[in-house]
């Protein structure tokens, strides 16, 4: 079969079309899930009761799961529903707060994708034996000046770890 240019013109129109659907998608999701977090606070502002939020809280953080930064939802909640975890760290529960403290339009101004953003994980292994091996060398050399200093540093451990350190800075051809 040949590729002709008008499928790959028609693909990559497809393409753009399904990102483009994807992306107000998740707007959508992000203000659904705005509107309901700032219902909880309209909820008990208007009725001046929390009993009952607690359990329909927790159960939407659990529901939304993977794909929402679930730590920038629970801190919103800890801002605007004064809310904490439990000492198990399992769930969120309410602080002994004031109504006057709820305030709808702060809680509906900040949204809960601005607080906690996610950090991508990132490790460089050079950089890490390097440090390391400085370190190492700063005890070695708190040890030569102080025998007494309490130091552990194992002699064959730390002459592999000078020669990953002189691995990790070699340049690379």
């Amino acid at each position: 079969m040949t590729i002709t240019t008008e499928m790959k013109n028609a693909s990559l129109a497809k393409l753009k079309e399904d990102i483009n659907i994807a992306i107000q998608s998740a707007n959508t999701m992000r203000e659904k899930v705005q509107h309901a977090l700032v219902g909880c606070v309209s909820h008990w502002k208007l009725t001046g009761s929390n009993s009952g939020l607690a359990p329909i809280i927790n159960e939407f953080i659990k529901e939304l799961g993977q794909g929402v930064n679930l730590k920038a939802v629970k801190a919103w909640c800890e801002k605007h529903l004064h809310m904490v975890e439990d000492a198990e760290g399992k769930r969120l529960i309410f602080k002994a707060v004031e109504l006057s403290e709820l305030n709808t339009k702060a809680a509906n101004e900040e949204k809960w994708w601005s607080l906690k953003p996610q950090q991508v994980f990132s490790f460089d292994l050079k950089t890490a034996i390097i440090a390391l091996e400085k370190k190492a060398k700063k005890a070695q050399d708190a040890l030569d000046k102080d025998p007494d200093a309490d130091v552990q540093l194992d002699p064959a451990i730390y002459a592999k770890l000078m020669e990953l350190s002189n691995l990790a800075t070699e340049p690379q051809h």
